[in-house]
């Protein structure tokens, strides 16, 4: 493909000089077949390059669109914290990259063979033009430096519009998928809500249209001064080209290769600067994709193999980046095969601490110590390796059943018998039964599969987690498509197959939690109680409050009883 572009930009000076030299073996009755050839074969050149560059450019796109998106997939896999997935201006960079990864990369590559077409091009212009007069080049490209210099310009602060924008589109991208996707369908329609969202919609637009339109007011406003300068400098080489002539000083062939070349070179130059500007604007997104590919995670595995074993929170407290305080001088023990609960109302604490303990974070303050060494010391592979967890918003995977229960050990995605079992005892085996390929059967719409209801999603999540051979199981508020008896048969069951793991259970329901070894109690960010159910039930403290009115709601449905 090179080699064809550069051919290609050999074919405007070729064909330029072989029309002079036809015309001067006119007045010298030389013969013209062998130059009408060769001015033929340099025009055939260019016809022949076109589609052949058109079907390798098309090729080169599909590579170089995986190749990015893999790029960015193995950076994002890289971060072993959530830190970044949870920063607005991450989520804005990785989205911007996303999409211009889809055309940015093959428009480098092109925009660069094209500017080394017209490059070559105009250098051997500039070589006709200077074999006149040596001036030629040097003031033709003086008048279109400072044109290539702006180009470049707006070019740098077009991407930076583009960078700005972000924002706005994912929420042009957000409003667009409310009113086209079936989740939101039934209250979008229930509620009336298309006006409204259509609204939010078009006023987001409005104001980006808007943001885009001044940049694209500047992009084709503030060059036409440097342009105009490039021309001054055209006009004024033909200028003397024509005087040249008059006095007899360039004859006829040369007359014809200055007006061509003239010609061929504003056109190039023209192509040259465009591709110049274009190249420094692809170039900004590598310089954001290089930015991306050099960010350094938070959280990093230590030097020293984990062994599972007891668990110390020692004067824990935790910061989101954002600033906000989510827990404060926390400190409790999990023995090896304790079954622990973390109850609290929403707010209060429990997810982060789920997520310290699975070193999503790190504290800010404080320790969390395994067997008396510091998480932060342990192989964080290893570590994560002793964990499985159901998380609140737990994953829906559009692949088959089979697919989304071996995620939890891909190493029994083949073994039929270990997948049903791990199915039966978690109670989604009659979801299997029913589907009309079993385990084989796709899941999710959007590729033509059964969508599953929100309390089979959980059953198949929880099934995920039995199938992971872990020594800590974390459910964290896993059953809230449940209602609170099935959530409190499920954690019966649960607790009785999880007897040789340590588990934790974070809830806000309480029912749930009185088969636990320990109790702990968050109330914004700090430990307030911790004990045994019948413990805190005696303390009369915030767990009896709330364990009372949770009972006297549920009492009627024989969920639990009231202890005294």
């Amino acid at each position: 493909m090179v080699v064809l572009i550069l051919l290609q930009g050999v074919t405007l000076p070729l064909s330029i000089y072989l029309s002079k030299l036809a015309i001067e073996s006119v007045g010298t009755g030389g013969s013209i077949l062998t130059l009408t050839a060769l001015w033929a074969l340099s025009i055939g050149i260019n016809i022949l390059v076109e589609p052949l560059t058109s079907l390798l450019a098309g090729a080169i796109n599909e590579k170089l669109t995986a190749h990015v998106a893999m790029m960015l997939m193995r950076k994002a896999d890289e971060f072993p914290d959530l830190s970044p997935f949870e920063d607005p201006a991450f989520y804005n960079e990785v989205q911007l990259l996303g999409r211009q990864a889809t055309h940015r990369p093959l428009n480098t590559v092109t925009t660069s063979l094209y500017f080394s077409r017209d490059l070559v091009s105009v250098l051997g212009v500039l070589s006709l033009l200077g074999t006149l007069a040596w001036w030629l080049p040097l003031l033709l490209l003086s008048f279109t430096y400072p044109h290539v210099l702006r180009s470049m310009k707006l070019q740098e602060m077009s991407w930076n519009t583009l960078v700005g924008s972000q924002a706005d589109s994912r929420a042009m991208d957000y409003f667009r998928t409310q009113m086209l996707s079936e989740a939101p369908a039934k209250e979008v329609r229930l509620f009336g809500l298309g006006a409204f969202f259509m609204s939010r919609y078009r006023n987001t637009f409005e104001r980006l249209h808007s943001q885009m339109n001044r940049d694209r007011r500047r992009q084709a406003i503030q060059p036409v001064l440097t342009a105009m300068l490039s021309l001054l400098g055209n006009v004024s080489a033909f200028v003397w080209v024509v005087r040249e002539s008059q006095t007899g000083r360039l004859g006829a062939g040369d007359l014809l290769v200055l007006v061509q070349a003239l010609f061929q070179l504003q056109l190039r130059l023209s192509g040259l600067t465009t591709h110049v500007s274009l190249l420094s604007g692809h170039l900004k997104f590598f310089e954001s994709l290089k930015g991306f590919m050099g960010r350094t995670p938070t959280v990093r595995s230590g030097p020293r193999g984990a062994d599972f074993g007891r668990i110390e929170f020692r004067n824990v407290s935790f910061r989101y980046p954002d600033g906000r305080e989510a827990l404060q001088d926390v400190s409790f023990v999990i023995e090896p095969g304790a079954k622990i609960a973390l109850v609290g109302e929403n707010g209060a604490g429990k997810s982060t601490l789920i997520k310290l303990l699975c070193r999503f974070y790190d504290p800010t303050e404080g320790q969390i110590l395994i067997n008396g060494t510091d998480l932060r010391e342990l192989a964080l592979d290893q570590w994560r390796g002793f964990i499985s967890a159901v998380f609140q918003d737990f994953g829906k995977y559009y692949l088959t059943v089979r697919e989304n229960l071996a995620l939890g050990n891909l190493e029994l995605a083949g073994n039929d018998e270990e997948l049903l079992e791990a199915a039966r005892r978690s109670g989604f085996l009659d979801v299997v039964d029913r589907l009309p390929r079993g385990l084989d059967a796709m899941l999710g719409k959007p590729f033509g599969g059964t969508e599953l209801s929100g309390g089979q999603w959980q059953k198949l999540a929880i099934t995920r987690a039995y199938i992971r051979p872990a020594k800590l199981l974390i459910l964290d508020e896993p059953t809230a498509a449940l209602d609170p008896r099935a959530e409190y048969e499920l954690y019966q069951q649960f607790t009785h197959l999880a007897q040789d793991k340590t588990v934790v259970l974070v809830t806000h329901r309480l029912a749930s939690v009185q088969m636990a070894d320990q109790i702990l109690v968050l109330q914004r960010g700090r430990l307030i109680e911790q004990g045994s159910h019948p413990e805190l039930m005696r303390q009369m403290g915030e767990y009896a409050k709330l364990y009372r009115m949770q009972a006297e709601q549920y009492k009627l449905e024989g969920v639990m009883q009231i202890d005294s």
